[in-house]
């Protein structure tokens, strides 16, 4: 699924390419998000799935709350990719408009942070970062993280390319609608 960088604050919101360099995106140019969201929503179906990479909780590690309360797309099912460190940052994502919340493995501060989400809520995705097929973050293979999801009760994760801005689900679910 190609992924929409998002980055800015309330009333000043861009989007555009995204470039990945030592656990941080950096936004290459820029365009109104307002303009992005139209050109998406005209291109998109009903339902569809549009993946949404908040850029600036990755810079700042701390999920940006302007984002979740602000971004909106009627009719479409936003996914969040966002710097998620605790159970309370995924209760506040849940006041937002976003269907999904896929939380980056290297960002939680403890893997029991994963374990509560599971049983607060099937919003959560658990995501590793990749590059080349392995941790984008540590340059592991990826298998080790992909069993403690499993051991967590997980049944669907998501592998995000650092390089492509790709989100690729895996699990459960057959009738999702990709936006490519």
């Amino acid at each position: 699924m190609r992924t929409i960088p998002v980055s800015g604050r309330r009333g000043a919101f861009v989007c555009g390419d995204a470039t990945f360099h030592s656990g941080t995106f950096s936004i290459h140019s820029p365009q109104d998000m307002k303009d992005v969201m139209t050109q998406i929503h005209g291109s998109t179906q009903r339902d569809d799935i549009v993946p949404i990479l908040d850029v600036d909780s990755f810079d700042r590690r701390y999920l940006n709350t302007d984002l979740i309360k602000e971004l909106r797309l009627r009719g479409r099912r936003l996914w969040l990719i966002s710097y998620v460190r605790s159970v309370d940052d995924i209760i506040d994502t849940m006041c937002g408009a976003f269907d999904r919340l896929c939380v980056p493995y290297h960002s939680i501060d403890d893997p029991d942070v994963l374990i509560e989400a599971h049983e607060l809520t099937e919003c959560v995705i658990p995501t590793i970062f990749v590059k080349e097929g392995k941790d984008a973050i540590t340059g592991d293979p990826v298998d080790p993280i992909l069993g403690s999801f499993r051991r967590m009760g997980y049944n669907e994760y998501a592998l995000f390319d650092v390089d492509g801005c790709e989100l690729t689900y895996c699990g459960p679910m057959t009738d999702l609608t990709i936006v490519s």
